[in-house]
């Protein structure tokens, strides 16, 4: 498969994770009703188009409502990365 594409370092989604839905311009979120992924591909091929799509995982729009991604504090520790390698192991077994 090659060499894989690294899409945000763990300082920009750190960022990206930041962005507060209140002061967010509402009109740059890309609507993820938008997104196109081939379910033929790979799981971790489908992850990172989405990635790419997206821009922001943690801070999207379905239609017209602004959504925010945020962990429980019983998971705070947790980062998007860890839920990705999450889905991407079970997908593969």
């Amino acid at each position: 498969m090659g060499k894989t594409k690294v899409i945000m370092s763990s300082d920009i989604l750190k960022n990206l994770q930041s962005v507060d839905i209140e002061t967010a311009d509402i009109s740059q979120l890309k609507d993820i009703t938008e997104i196109k992924i081939d379910d033929n591909d790979p799981p971790m091929l489908r992850i990172l188009k989405f990635m790419e799509q997206v821009k922001n995982p943690y801070l999207f729009k379905v239609g017209n409502t602004p959504v925010k991604i945020v962990f429980s504090p019983k998971y705070s520790n947790r980062t998007i990365e860890d839920g990705l390698e999450n889905i991407i192991k079970n997908k593969l077994k």
